[in-house]
């Protein structure tokens, strides 16, 4: 279980500091840019690189063949529970709040950030840019064969999306409170 963790770091700080010093690069040649600028390119896509990691190469490529797509909403994920918790209540239990949790959290970070890199963003395109996101992953998923294709995860990532720009909204709004 550690060297997973360990592994996903490396490989995320190596690949996110390549990607984000080539971004860097592109926008310092139109423009000086500010080492908070600098900050937020690395932070997203050091994000972006665990995101892909966990979601699409974390169980290594064509690891399910059957190419598995669930598109009925939330009906496999409580089915899978509901048979589950037969044998291990407990554990069926964590299993289903740790998925649920896990898709909106892990996506919590994109909708926060987002409105460092899109002009006039609102709702509606966070809604758009999250669930384009996710779709692009489930795509990934299912092109590659890795894990299962679901639309509870485009649904659940997509919200966590809107979840974290309304955090970032809300605690913007207090901090310009304080300031006056």
């Amino acid at each position: 279980m550690t060297h997973w963790i360990v592994d996903l770091m490396m490989h995320s700080l190596l690949l996110s500091f390549i990607v984000a010093s080539g971004i860097t690069l592109i926008y310092r040649q139109s423009k000086k840019e500010k080492r908070q600028r600098t900050l937020h390119v690395f932070l997203f896509a050091f994000y972006l690189c665990n995101l892909f990691y966990i979601t699409v190469i974390r169980e290594g490529f064509f690891s399910n063949e059957s190419g598995i797509i669930n598109y009925i909403p939330f009906y496999h994920m409580f089915e899978n529970y509901r048979y589950a918790a037969l044998q291990y209540p407990l554990q069926s239990f964590m299993y289903l709040i740790y998925n649920i949790m896990g898709n909106i959290i892990w996506f919590m970070p994109f909708g926060y950030m987002l409105h460092h890199f899109v002009n006039r963003i609102n709702v509606k395109r966070v809604i758009l840019y999250s669930f384009m996101l996710s779709f692009y992953i489930e795509l990934g998923q299912y092109v590659l064969r890795v894990g299962i294709s679901d639309i509870d995860d485009i649904i659940l990532n997509t919200l966590g999306g809107l979840l974290g720009y309304l955090l970032y909204r809300w605690l913007h709004t207090e901090r310009k409170k304080d300031e006056h």
